[in-house]
């Protein structure tokens, strides 16, 4: 199999891709790369252009980047996946959020987004572990 058909046929390729060029600070290419496969889109340029932006900002805000944790991955019905990382950077974490949707057999990127303020995150996770362990 070739690059693009691994990644059709498992998200989790797509993402190693992704990180793969984050860690050589392409960040820009990061998220051509994990777009590639959606041909929607193309219909949306501005707000991949936004993205595009903010991502290629990382460094400049947050330092370089020190690596990534997966976090969940959610599996939705068997055809749309969410998987969270945690992505390490030196002046702080932040959290990515890819979402992919599985289309006639082939996966592709559905949503990609970041949180850079992990507080509110933090306290939801907090939280839902507390009054989840007082259920049982």
């Amino acid at each position: 199999m070739n690059d693009i058909q691994d990644r059709k046929a498992n998200y989790h390729v797509a993402i190693d891709g992704f990180f793969e060029r984050i860690k050589q600070g392409k960040y820009s290419e990061a998220l051509d790369y994990i777009y590639q496969d959606n041909p929607w889109i193309q219909n949306q340029r501005d707000q991949l252009q936004s993205i595009r932006t903010q991502v290629s900002s990382l460094p400049e805000l947050l330092g370089m980047y020190q690596g990534h944790e997966k976090l969940v991955e959610e599996d939705l019905a068997g055809r749309l996946v969410r998987v969270d990382y945690i992505v390490f950077f030196d002046r702080q974490p932040m959290r990515f959020e890819f979402q992919f949707y599985n289309s006639n057999g082939a996966w592709r990127i559905q949503n990609f987004s970041f949180q850079e303020d992990l507080s509110q995150w933090l306290e939801d996770k907090v939280r839902t572990k507390y009054f989840s362990s007082l259920n049982h």
